[in-house]
């Protein structure tokens, strides 16, 4: 299985289940409450459809950014601890290369606001 996560028009990461998991899940406690709300859309393909996608195609620069600061929030803590959660150490370093592809990505995205 794999997981998709859908930048802008034909830009998108496709990642296997374990990284998508990875970053979907784990990211989430780093929502803020008020991101949270920005982001229930974009998780919503997997909250209600059971879907392995992210999809932040039609969404404007406040969504867009809410989740780049979760994701980015989750990854920093990933790098700096070592460790990502529970994800078994194995796929450590295959998670973060994916995650960073994803970072670099949406930072190139013309909805993302530099903090």
């Amino acid at each position: 299985m794999a997981g998709f996560i859908h930048i802008d028009g034909d830009n998108g990461l496709s990642v296997n289940s374990i990284a998508f998991n990875a970053i979907a899940e784990f990211s989430r406690n780093y929502f803020s409450n008020q991101d949270k709300e920005l982001v229930r859309d974009i998780y919503s393909p997997i909250d209600e459809g059971g879907m392995d996608i992210i999809s932040l195609d039609e969404e404007g620069e406040d969504e867009f950014n809410a989740f780049y600061r979760g994701i980015k929030s989750a990854f920093d803590e990933c790098k700096s601890l070592g460790k990502c959660g529970g994800l078994e150490m194995q796929y450590f370093g295959s998670v973060m290369r994916a995650w960073e592809e994803l970072i670099h990505m949406l930072e190139v995205d013309k909805r993302y606001i530099k903090p």
